[in-house]
């Protein structure tokens, strides 16, 4: 990401926690090419938290589903999804990926 100086406050760090030398900063061979994110309005936003079977979450992808090729969904809210909502939406998303649609998820959270 060519973030040299976050990257070097970074390294220092590791060598602190870890007792090592941190490696060092290679800028990067290649440039992604990866499409600009679609507009706000064009994602699914996903709620906060995920706690359980939530039909009318299932029933509100299906309608956002029937009008698009790709599935963009906005996960910048959600902060929380537990196992049983983690398996229908991860069903849910299954079947449309089944149907010939592109699933994306923005924005994910790194501990959900």
């Amino acid at each position: 990401m060519t973030r040299e100086k976050d990257f070097e406050e970074a390294a220092m760090d590791y060598c602190v926690t870890y007792e090592v030398s941190p490696p060092s900063f290679e800028a990067p061979r290649h440039v992604s090419t990866a499409a600009p994110a679609p507009s706000h309005g064009d994602r699914f936003m996903l709620p906060a938290a995920i706690t359980s079977l939530d039909p009318a979450l299932i029933v509100a992808i299906e309608a956002y589903a029937a009008e698009r090729d790709t599935l963009v969904l906005d996960c910048s809210r959600l902060a929380r999804i537990d196992y049983a909502g983690a398996g229908s939406l991860l069903a849910q998303l299954d079947a449309q990926a089944a149907a010939g649609r592109t699933v994306e998820l923005r924005e994910l959270n790194h501990l959900v």
